[in-house]
């Protein structure tokens, strides 16, 4: 089993936009700007592998809203909803999330807490969305190519204990 953390010293954070704040297993904005432009990406689950994404959620200290899509894609420069494969859409002023493939919307938003852990899984040639280990979404297109974490935040929400597995 292998075990991609950014920030280990042996995975790092790549294609760094607007002024975000990383750390070991941590991606979060630094400044109070509103917009879809901060993020990054990093590692890969390769090609035909089973494997999965896991991380929950972290606002910006003193901050209380924020928006991030995040998930894999299949390079490192797509995170932005239309081009990301697996990913899922955190509105915190609702605290909705719901997943998307591609730009589409797939599934209901459902509630979150920011004590939840979240987990996009590929089994095979299926992705499973997952919220503290139960399954709420099942993909209906297959996935074998290699996939890449990617996260664009709004506002001052990010991401902790982020890990790739496979």
């Amino acid at each position: 089993e292998t075990t991609l953390i950014p920030g280990d010293g042996t995975t790092a954070w790549t294609d760094i936009v607007g002024a975000v704040t990383t750390s070991l297993g941590k991606i979060i904005p630094n400044s109070t700007v509103v917009g879809w432009d901060k993020g990054a990406s990093f590692g890969t689950l390769p090609t035909s592998t089973d494997g999965y994404v896991e991380f929950d959620l972290a606002l910006m200290v003193g901050q209380t809203d924020g928006f991030i899509v995040c998930g894999f894609g299949t390079s490192t420069n797509s995170g932005t909803l239309s081009n990301m494969n697996h990913t899922l859409y955190f509105a915190n002023t609702t605290n909705g999330v719901r997943p998307y493939e591609l730009g589409s919307q797939l599934g209901t938003f459902i509630s979150y807490n920011f004590s939840d852990v979240f987990k996009i899984e590929r089994i095979g040639t299926t992705v499973y969305y997952k919220k503290n280990g139960t399954t709420f979404y099942t993909s209906l297109s297959a996935s074998t190519g290699a996939l890449y974490f990617n996260i664009s935040s709004n506002r001052h929400m990010g991401v902790e204990n982020l890990k790739i597995v496979y």
